[in-house]
């Protein structure tokens, strides 16, 4: 026997439109009124958001109080290697920021310096 013999279709048992849900008048009630409650929040302005969030970030650059005693942690050829290695990166730093704020024309120097720093 097949399924075709008992004339039954396999398309509805799986439909949502088959399947009636009653919903109570109390269901119905509640969802308006949470519908309802619900306040808009004042929309504000994109400059408004950026000055606050530059007012609240720490903006005070890092002072250093004392100097470094740098005989303390290295020997004599370490140290004069490491001046030597930071005298040739403040040589190229320089190089590298002249070139850019020739490069750009009229930017700040805050923004030259970024671009250099981005370049190590």
């Amino acid at each position: 026997m097949s399924i075709n013999a008992i004339n039954t279709t396999l398309l509805g048992i799986s439909s949502k439109s088959n399947v009636k849900v009653q919903v109570s008048v109390d269901e119905k009630k509640t969802e308006e009124k949470t519908q309802t409650t619900q306040t808009e929040r004042k929309q504000m302005s994109a400059d408004d958001v950026f000055k606050y969030m530059t007012a609240t970030r720490p903006t005070a650059p890092v002072q250093l109080k004392k100097t470094v005693n740098v005989k303390a942690y290295v020997n004599q050829e370490s140290a004069s290697r490491i001046s030597a290695s930071m005298k040739d990166f403040e040589a190229q730093y320089s190089d590298k920021l002249s070139t850019v704020k020739a490069e750009f024309g009229n930017i700040s120097d805050e923004l030259a310096e970024k671009i250099t720093l981005k370049m190590f």
